[in-house]
């Protein structure tokens, strides 16, 4: 619930806000609260880790679950290990992360159907046993939450006109309170659940009007005060504060525990058009912690001879709890010269941590020095070029002192040209060396890094020859990643589980991409892994057109029939590596599916010629195209690549009448190194000639016929599909559509139909004969409100007929 209300004028401003949320604590959300767990809940309190409850629970054999069985092992019982054994008492087991040392569980891999865990014996040295897991299988009691605030706050202006400008006072007052419950199960530590804070800020501001060659450049005089208190108890909605609060008051991770107190005062002096000088002091108080008095400028100034200066910095110091003393600083300075720009600027940190009030230092302690200089040419101008030189020092503690121990090197290029619309380029090259000096230190790695952008569009006579680049090159840490198949609503997936070895289990090489929607019931979720490797990427963006008629103007003879013809090629790919040999580094078009250096690789060629493109009577194309991928995952590599060549062509009479023909002959490549049945080089000719009948907008009807021939060229097997199928179409803009579709398969095969090559072959079908057949309607049955139906089903050779509807209702607003 959330209420908010304001009024006044333009002297005054008076506002109420009031946010409130609860969870419904008899009807929770993914858990199922029994009574005894309701009773825990409400003997635990605020501490989350005080309400659990057992997260073993009796099951029986489902395979689209990690399941457990009871064991005995080393003594212990009641040792849970995975298992696919229908037979076997079996549980299903929530395991929750416990700490480092508090568990006698870790994990152990992956599942088609989720994270598996395992047992790990515990230790005994001196009597006491010794945890060796961070899992338990515990399940942890969520407790409802309640959330509410109201916040009040009032706004004076006074405004008042001097000569040639303004005086102004502004006196802003906001008061809030807070009702937080982390358990409304529970009254135990209800006592901190209500906070309040409260802020005042006065500011006063002066502007005189002046000018100067006739720009607007007022002087301004603006100060404020401002103070602010949060009670201990007191829990915002959201985050009001900025992002890196708790780091520039050097907070650490330790949030405040206490009342917070904080005041601010701050001068500000400038022009619009000259610059600014800005200064002022912080003071913040958070009980338990301790005090810090932080002061800061902020500089600003340019002039008419092309000189900018930008200047901030602060020096903060902290007693207390976590005494500290941070300086830092960043600047910019920039001079232009004509057409030529020469800048400098730099960062600097110097954090020094204390330990117990004195003047040891922690390891927390750091500082850092980054500075880069660089020369250009304007920002304004069409050609744009900079070249620039960076270094950076960290230093870290070594022997109770701060000493140097790295060095960063960075040089580089930034280019643009935009000298006409039909000229694009921008260019980014940066090269960056890591010198490790002290690795006891600091734990970072030597590196050589370099980076390499290039975006470039040409146009030629109006579109005639277009073309648009684009490459990069970088490096990185890449994730190693596993899969799960997670089971989904029927037809609101990607992939279809086919039990090939019919042993009930779902395994990883069980998976396949629907070719049916209805049967599409599974999605893939990629999980990360906490291994990393040092990775090289390149990409790379090419695509060219050709449109002979944006150049030819008298269609006659010869020119006009090349001015029926366009082109379009695209080339995409994007590679990771962790080969850093140049060929194999910055080559996007270097490939070797047995390169066991390369991580992954998403790719796609394609070229396509047209003939009368668009052209409603007849058109023809011819496509040639290769795609293919690898990845990496934990338990290995998978690689799929497909080129085929393609010809279509479509030519309609009598305005009802469309004849469509497409051939195609292609190879299909699937290698993995973990999962079974999916490795085979697969061969096609197929062609799928279409009738079409279509006497006006509402009606059309298709007859359907395909021919394909299927080969596996590292095997003896084959198949000979023929399709013969009638799709009708009935619509209505007003009312909705009717369509019906039926197809008869006649398939031969002579291999087994029980691994992915079969399901590729057959396209998910059965060798022998094969029916199909799907209606769908949609009907509008109000202004904002349409119904679906659809229905589909399928009868392979020898198998019980499949069938599979749903329905659908949706509202527009």
């Amino acid at each position: 619930l959330q209420a908010s209300m304001s009024w006044g004028n333009k002297r005054n401003r008076t506002y109420i806000n009031i946010y409130s949320e609860s969870d419904a604590r008899n009807q929770p959300l993914q858990q199922d609260l029994s009574d005894s767990d309701k009773l825990q809940l409400s003997q635990a309190g605020d501490d989350p880790l005080a309400a659990i409850t057992s997260g073993i629970q009796n099951t029986t054999f489902t395979n689209s679950q990690i399941l457990y069985t009871s064991i005995d092992s080393l003594g212990y019982s009641d040792v849970l290990v995975f298992t696919t054994d229908s037979s076997a008492t079996l549980f299903r087991v929530t395991f929750s992360y416990v700490g480092a040392g508090k568990g006698d569980y870790i994990e152990d891999g992956f599942e088609a159907t989720g994270k598996k865990y395992k047992w790990v014996n515990p230790e005994t040295v001196g009597g006491e046993t010794i945890h060796q897991g961070n899992y338990a299988p515990v399940a942890l009691l969520a407790a409802p939450k309640k959330n509410q605030m109201l916040t009040a706050g009032h706004e004076m202006t006074r405004e008042k006109a001097i000569t040639n400008g303004t005086r102004q006072h502004q006196i802003k007052t906001e008061g809030a309170w807070s009702n937080k419950d982390l358990n409304t199960f529970s009254s135990i530590d209800n006592a901190d659940n209500q906070g309040w804070a409260g802020k005042m800020q006065y500011s006063f501001t002066r502007t005189r009007k002046d000018s100067t060659d006739g720009r607007s450049n007022n002087k301004t005089l603006k100060s404020v005060l401002a103070y602010e208190y949060n009670h201990q108890n007191f829990s915002s909605i959201e985050r009001f504060r900025e992002v890196e609060f708790n780091r520039n008051w050097n907070l650490g991770a330790v949030q405040p525990f206490g009342a917070l107190q904080m005041a601010k005062t701050e001068v500000q002096w400038g022009r619009e058009q000259s610059g600014i000088l800005r200064f002022g002091g912080e003071w913040l108080s958070i009980q338990g912690w301790g005090e810090g008095i932080k002061g800061q400028t902020h500089i600003q100034w340019r002039n008419k001879r092309g000189f900018q200066a930008l200047v901030q910095a602060s020096l903060l110091n902290t007693a207390g709890a976590a005494p500290s003393r941070f300086v830092r600083h960043k600047s910019e300075i920039s001079k232009s010269v004509r057409k030529m720009r020469f800048y400098y600027r730099d960062e600097h940190e110097r954090n020094l941590f204390f330990l117990n009030s004195s003047d040891s230092l922690s390891a927390l302690s750091y500082q850092f020095y980054d500075w880069e200089t660089g020369v250009g040419t304007a920002d304004t101008l069409k050609k744009n070029i900079t070249l620039y030189y960076r270094n950076r020092f960290e230093n870290r503690l070594d022997d109770s002192a701060l000493r140097l121990a790295s060095i960063a090197d960075q040089y580089g290029v930034t280019a643009r040209w935009n000298a006409n619309p039909d000229r694009r380029l921008a260019l980014f090259v940066s090269n960056r060396r890591l010198r490790v000096l002290n690795t006891e230190a600091i734990s970072t790695e030597p590196e050589n890094t370099l980076v390499t952008r290039l975006e470039y569009f040409w146009r030629y006579k109006n579109g005639f020859l277009q073309s648009t680049t684009f490459y990069e090159t970088g490096s990185g840490l890449e994730q190693r990643k596993e899969y799960v198949y997670l089971e989904v609503q029927p037809g609101q997936g990607n992939f279809v589980w086919v039990d090939y070895n019919q042993n009930g289990i779902k395994e990883l090489n069980e998976f396949e991409v629907a070719l049916y929607a209805y049967e599409a019931n599974y999605i893939r979720s990629s999980i990360q892994s906490n291994e990393y490797i040092r990775t090289y990427t390149n990409q790379v963006n090419q695509s060219l057109s050709i449109q002979p008629d944006r150049l030819i103007k008298k269609r006659t003879g010869w020119r006009k029939w090349v001015a029926k013809l366009s082109a379009q090629s695209t080339i995409r790919l994007d590679r990771k590596n962790t080969s850093d040999d140049g060929d194999t580094r910055f080559n996007p078009l270097a490939y070797d599916e047995k390169d066991t250096s390369l991580l992954s690789l998403n790719g796609l060629m394609r070229h396509v010629v047209f003939i009368n493109k668009s052209n409603p009577v007849f058109n023809a194309e011819c496509t040639y195209q290769e795609s293919g991928g690898k990845n990496l995952l934990s338990n290995g590599f998978e690689t799929r690549s497909e080129q085929f060549l393609q010809t279509a062509a479509r030519y309609t009479w009598k305005k009802t009448w469309t004849i469509q023909a497409e051939w195609q002959q292609g190879t299909k490549r699937a290698a993995s190194d973990f999962l079974n049945g999916r490795n085979y080089v697969l061969e096609t000719q197929q062609v799928q000639p279409v009738l079409t009948w279509q006497p006006g907008n509402t009606k059309r009807i298709n007859l359907k016929t395909q021919y394909a021939d299927k080969r596996n060229t590292e095997g003896v097997e084959r198949a000979v599909i023929q399709r013969l199928g009638l799709e009708a179409i009935l619509s209505d803009v007003k009312k909705g559509s009717l369509q019906c579709e039926v197809n008869y398969y006649k398939i031969t095969y002579n291999g087994p139909s029980n691994n992915s090559l079969a399901f590729d072959m057959l396209e998910g079908l059965n060798a022998g004969n094969n029916m199909t057949w799907a209606i769908s309607v949609q009907r509008r049955i109000a202004k904002n409100l349409q119904l679906n139906l659809n229905y589909s089903g399928r009868k392979p050779e020898n198998i019980p007929t499949i069938h599979a509807g749903g329905l659908q209702l949706r509202a527009f607003f």
